[in-house]
């Protein structure tokens, strides 16, 4: 015969405050994508500009500014941010996080 009695019902725990972090530097892929997006977004606008008959004034003739920072600048973002994710994933290794992150980040934003 079943238990007649009611199952007692206690008040959740919460679970323990977990200090919140700037969460942006806090794995590879978060600013390089951040980055490879907004590069896109504005070098998409510099180039339409250039087509429609805009002059440039560029170290590089147009073309190849255009594959330069295809290459250099929005895959490398990428590129960059995938292995660093990745790479902790592959080898169970720490990745950059934090302030060298953010100086790796800032070194890339500094050369575009």
């Amino acid at each position: 015969m079943p238990d007649p009695r009611p199952i007692p019902i206690n008040d959740p725990v919460p679970p323990p405050a977990i200090p919140r972090e700037f969460a942006l530097f806090t794995l590879g892929f978060r600013p390089f994508y951040l980055l490879a997006a907004l590069f896109a977004a504005v070098s998409m606008i510099g180039w339409m500009g250039v087509l429609e008959g805009q002059v440039w004034r560029g170290y590089f003739p147009a073309p190849v500014w255009h594959q330069h920072e295809m290459v250099f600048g929005f895959a490398l973002a990428t590129l960059t941010g995938f292995l660093l994710t990745a790479g902790r994933a592959w080898t169970g290794l720490p990745t950059p996080q934090g302030w060298p992150l953010a100086l790796l980040a800032a070194h890339w934003v500094a050369a575009r």
